[in-house]
C-alpha cells in the first residue's frame, strides 16, 4: 500500500445557508435570513478527507499544534485517526473560513 504525507493548515469550512429577500432601507447592504449552517473539515484535512473518501484508504493525522472538538467530530466521520506526537493546544476556536 502507498503512503501519502498531507502537509498544510488545519482550518474548519463553515457554509452558512440563507435567503435574501431585500435590501435594507437604511443603508446599501442585504438583508440575509439564517436558514442553516454545516461545518467540514477544510485545509490539508480536507485532502485527508479525500484521500479516505476517494480511496477507501486508511488515514491518520499525526497531529501536534492546535487542535478542537469540532475537528475531532469531524475526523470521526470520515473515520480518520487522530494521532498525537506532542501535546494539544485547546483553543477557544480553531481557524474557521465562513462562506454565505
Amino acid at each position: 500500500m502507498k503512503r501519502v504525507l498531507v502537509v498544510g493548515d488545519t482550518l474548519i469550512d463553515k457554509y452558512i445557508y440563507g435567503s435574501v429577500s431585500r435590501v435594507s432601507p437604511e443603508a446599501p447592504v442585504l438583508i440575509f435570513d439564517y436558514i442553516d449552517e454545516k461545518k467540514i473539515l477544510g485545509g490539508a484535512l480536507n485532502v485527508c478527507a479525500n484521500i479516505r473518501t476517494l480511496f477507501d484508504g486508511d488515514v491518520a493525522i499525526d497531529y501536534c499544534g492546535f487542535y478542537s472538538f469540532d475537528v475531532q467530530k469531524l475526523c470521526a466521520e470520515y473515520d480518520i485517526s487522530v494521532e498525537m506526537t506532542s501535546v494539544p493546544v485547546y483553543p477557544e476556536e480553531i481557524l474557521t473560513k465562513t462562506r454565505f
